[in-house]
């Protein structure tokens, strides 16, 4: 980024204060900034006559997007100054922010950064010598704009780095990389999803997420570039010893001996691609008897699948570690040292990772429910059975989704009706019915129940049939394969006259029961009658309420549709002077027209000497065609820049005077160019030559 003398120079040089008023911060005599707590400010820099509401909320944006910046940095910080400022006291309120925190934030507005871009030609600058200053432009109108905010975080993460004291270089160019990486993805990715790791996401004042470079990320660039320390070496046959090489009595060599990886990383199943760390540590049999060694300070090489990957450095216990990233299928990991004079190369294997694709964990029209069954008899699953057999049923909820091979999902917790039926040898229904209860699944997905079989009275063989249904909700429904039980009276029972007993006891009861029956649901159907009157009441109470609510609501939405109104008043106020102050400056690089013409009468009055005079005369002529076209160009962009702000279609009034300027400055250029060659030929032309002789 370039240094703060840079910006200073570019500041003074747009804006030259007149009337000094706003915010200036008050810098105490006596201060001192002694404390490890980062004090910071920032101001957003109008060229407006005031600060209206849409300033007020860019610098909410702005702030908020740097207090969080450094709260993920988990510095201690206090932003001791938040202010909107004219850019007639911008001079004077850097320079007293300056001399007071240990970082100054400017950000200028849309006008301010665009003239500013084409001086310096960046879109943000971090001074970093004796004062911490960050310039970050504002890239569009908008008043939180996620490349602004991109842009204000790259110079953010500068500043982080030279908090944490990493070096210049490291500073500068661990942010550059990430950056550059950003660019790369973003080329082809513009969701971002395949390089997750440079980002992470910041809420903005409107609950709006933006993406800022990841600050763990930066941190991790940074220590990647530290230098490796270097430890002290002594020649071969000497060992250090309190700082001095001291002679040792070399062991007797046995052989030259194999190598072999310890691996620390344990692979396993995954549902996404991500990155993986591979640890581990590299050991060989030492060429010296009775000893293990360390492979360390030693190159050795990732592959994953036979393709290489890269390699790392171990240290001196022989550690290593890569990080690596996972593709989508089988990814078999190995690491491969090349061998030395001391020992043997080797391949090991290491862990396998098999990234499977993750099942939707929502219910989609793509998903597909399935209700099943399972049964038994006394614990054998058949078809038939006697009166006084249990039987045993299990249902089980699974969701599978189209289009995908892995295994299915239980649908946990889930509402399922179960219907029962008792039907004679025509399927007719014998008993009033069918009986229909609701169950609901366990963790599993699964409905368990047993009951004994039993036949009516006046019946030797019946069958029960069951059916099952989920119905659905979001999904669709299922229904479960239907169960016939068919069973038959208990030939050998001794207790069949007595079991008619007791079922001709049991119709006796029920009867006896739906009399009670009847009474209670007339003493229950006249607190209904009460209970619907007092909840009429309420019902009125409640309908009051809501015409209060609702007047309430209307009001507020007028007042808000007033407050939008004049916001957006304010705002075409201000795009009106920004457009305004572009028009004059377009006014002015217009004049140049004339130097046009001033220029073509100097060139018809010189002739050429010699063919050289010729070919300077001749672009000369060149550059001053392409100047009246430029200057036809200027015309027309500064016409429909008129147009459009009659219009009031300022964007496009911005995009023309700003044509107009950039015109402008290529027609200066070129006259410069053809005023020197105007006095190139008129200084040959003061010679006098003779042949080959000139005087």
């Amino acid at each position: 980024m370039k240094s703060v003398i840079i910006i200073a120079i570019a500041f003074v040089f747009l804006f030259v204060p007149q009337t000094v008023f706003g915010f200036i911060p008050v810098v105490p005599e006596d201060y001192v900034n002694e404390t490890p707590t980062l004090d910071w400010g920032i101001m957003f820099v109008t060229t407006t006559d005031k600060c209206y509401s849409n300033h007020e909320k860019a610098l909410d944006f702005y702030a908020s997007l740097t207090q969080q910046y450094f709260n993920k940095f988990k510095f201690d910080h206090n932003p001791y100054f938040v202010e909107c400022i004219t850019d007639d006291v911008m001079p004077l309120a850097v320079e007293a922010a300056t001399n007071y925190g240990d970082l100054t934030i400017v950000i200028p507005d849309y006008l301010m950064s665009v003239k500013d871009r084409h001086t310096t030609g960046s879109l943000g600058h971090y001074g970093f010598y004796d004062i911490k200053t960050i310039v970050s432009q504002a890239e569009t109108l908008s008043t939180e704009s996620k490349n602004t905010g991109w842009t204000l975080s790259h110079e953010l993460a500068h500043f982080a780095l030279d908090w944490k004291e990493y070096g210049n270089d490291i500073k500068r160019e661990a942010v550059h990389k990430i950056q550059k990486q950003y660019n790369d993805c973003k080329s082809y990715d513009t969701t971002l999803t395949n390089c997750a790791f440079l980002w992470e996401s910041i809420q903005t004042p409107s609950k709006k997420w933006i993406p800022i470079m990841s600050p763990s990320y930066a941190i991790k660039i940074a220590e990647s570039m530290k230098p490796v320390p270097v430890e002290p070496t002594c020649p071969s046959g000497t060992v250090l010893k309190n700082g001095i090489c001291t002679s040792i009595e070399q062991p007797k060599i046995i052989q030259k001996y194999t190598t072999f990886a310890n691996w620390g990383t344990i692979g396993k199943t995954v549902y996404d691609n991500d990155w993986v760390s591979l640890e581990g540590s590299v050991w060989a049999n030492s060429k010296y008897e009775g000893r293990w060694d360390f492979v360390s300070n030693t190159m050795v090489k990732f592959y994953n699948n036979g393709d290489y990957l890269g390699g790392d450095t171990t240290d001196s216990q022989g550690n290593f570690k890569f990080d690596a990233w996972l593709v989508n299928g089988i990814n078999n990991y190995s690491v491969k040292y090349d061998g030395s004079d001391k020992w043997y190369g080797s391949t090991t294997p290491g862990p396998t990772f098999n990234v499977i694709e993750k099942p939707p964990t929502e219910k989609t029209a793509d998903s597909n429910p399935s209700l099943g069954i399972t049964y038994s008899v006394n614990g054998v699953q058949k078809s038939s059975a006697i009166e006084g057999d249990e039987l045993c049923i299990e249902y089980g909820l699974n969701m599978y989704y189209s289009g995908y091979s892995g295994p299915s999902s239980p649908m946990k917790f889930e509402k399922i009706r179960i219907t029962k039926e008792i039907v004679n040898d025509y399927y007719d229904s014998i008993i009033d019915g069918p009986f229909t209860t609701w169950h609901t699944t366990d963790g599993s997905g699964k409905v368990n129940f047993c009951e004994t079989l039993i036949t009516p009275e006046g019946y030797w063989a019946i069958t029960y049939r069951y059916s099952a249904q989920y119905p659905g909700g979001s999904v669709a429904y299922s229904n479960a394969p239907t169960l016939s039980m068919y069973f038959e009276q208990d030939p050998n029972n001794p207790y069949e006259s007595e079991q008619e007993r007791e079922q001709r006891e049991l119709n006796a009861r029920l009867v006896e029961e739906a009399e009670i029956g009847l009474k209670k649901q007339q003493e229950l159907d006249e607190l209904q009658r009460a209970f619907d009157k007092l909840e009429q009441e309420k019902i009125h109470e409640e309908n009051i309420l809501k015409l209060q609510i609702a007047k309430q609501e209307r009001e507020q939405k007028e007042r808000e549709e007033l407050q939008e109104q004049k916001e957006r008043e304010e705002h075409d106020e201000q795009l009106r002077n920004e457009v305004k102050i572009l028009q004059s400056q377009a006014h002015n690089d217009l004049k140049l027209m004339h130097a046009v013409d001033k220029v073509e009468e100097e060139l018809k009055k010189i002739s050429s000497d010699t063919t050289e005079q010729k070919i300077i005369i001749n672009k000369a002529w060149d550059l001053l065609k392409i100047n009246k076209q430029k200057i036809a160009d200027m015309e027309y962009a500064k016409k429909m820049g008129d147009k459009t702000l009659s219009s009031k279609e300022y964007k496009s009034s911005i995009l023309n005077f700003e044509k107009v300027s950039k015109n402008g400055k290529q027609v200066d250029s070129n006259l410069n160019e053809i005023s020197k060659s105007i006095k190139q030929i008129e200084k040959m032309q003061e010679q006098t030559c003779f042949l080959f002789w000139c005087w």
